[in-house]
């Protein structure tokens, strides 16, 4: 039995990352500089962020990147902590489109703890692009307009880099959960369209909860072509109206499987 903060008590590592564990969630504290440097390059400024209530501080560095076989990818930049090892601080990085951190109780028993503190861009040659992650922000270190932003960043680039396959959706999205603590959720229905191609209405008749926010839709391909689209426009103060094509021409009076990525405000 002990009381952790008494005079002459000594305070472990452990004991301050339980304590703050509770309080900040884990992530950045200030924004990080991060650019290609040429090739397999990233330059990264000063970085200070928390892992399991361990705060972590390194110096400007350069890393080398993991490069994608083909293609343009997009992968995780992370901090870890791993404290079998006499420094067990590195930062890395991944290309897998299916990476998610590992987060063993570092203050217990675990030895390993990762947090994703950024993500860049790269073809089989170079380094693209990259950009940290927001710092944490809000009450208690909750993440709020990070998560948001970093949501919205992720589509961004995701359509301007034509990533719109349903399997590259599926796996961005699939991506961003794992990020973002399934901010981002789903759902699938059929619906049927009107004679004009079209249904309108409020969430649920997209089968989506009342006040769900949606950020993305396809419609599973049936016997339509590769070539389907649904065009999404608001419509009223918190409806939608989505029209259905198969390339050619309007999917009239149609039932349609439709899933939705939607969060909740």
């Amino acid at each position: 039995m002990r009381l952790v903060r008494w005079p002459g008590e000594n305070v472990s590592p452990s004991d301050d990352g339980r304590l703050y564990e509770k309080i900040f969630g884990d992530g950045l504290l200030a924004d990080v500089d991060m650019t290609p440097a040429g090739a397999a390059k990233i330059n990264i400024g000063p970085i200070y962020g928390i892992i399991c209530g361990r705060e972590f501080t390194t110096d400007a560095t350069t890393i080398n990147a993991a490069l994608p076989s083909s293609g343009t990818k997009y992968g995780t930049i992370y901090a870890e902590i791993d404290t079998s090892k006499s420094s067990p601080l590195s930062i890395k990085t991944s290309i897998s489109q299916s990476w998610t951190p590992t987060r063993q109780d570092i203050n217990v028993s675990g030895n390993v703890a990762q947090v994703a503190i950024g993500w860049y861009g790269a073809t089989p040659t170079a380094v693209t692009q990259a950009e940290s992650n927001w710092p944490i922000e809000g009450e208690n270190g909750v993440l709020k307009r990070a998560t948001v932003r970093e949501v919205l960043e992720r589509l961004y680039y995701m359509a301007t880099n034509h990533q719109n396959t349903i399997s590259g959706l599926t796996t961005e999205v699939t991506r961003l959960n794992n990020d973002l603590t399934n901010l981002i959720r789903s759902s699938t229905a059929t619906i049927t369209t009107n004679t004009a191609g079209a249904v309108v209405g409020g969430p649920e008749a997209f089968g989506m909860p009342a006040g769900a926010v949606l950020l993305a839709a396809y419609f599973n391909r049936g016997n339509y072509g590769a070539t389907r689209n649904v065009t999404v426009s608001m419509y009223g103060a918190s409806g939608y109206r989505m029209d259905f094509t198969d390339g050619t021409s309007a999917v009239t009076s149609q039932s349609v499987s439709l899933t939705c990525y939607y969060i909740m405000p």
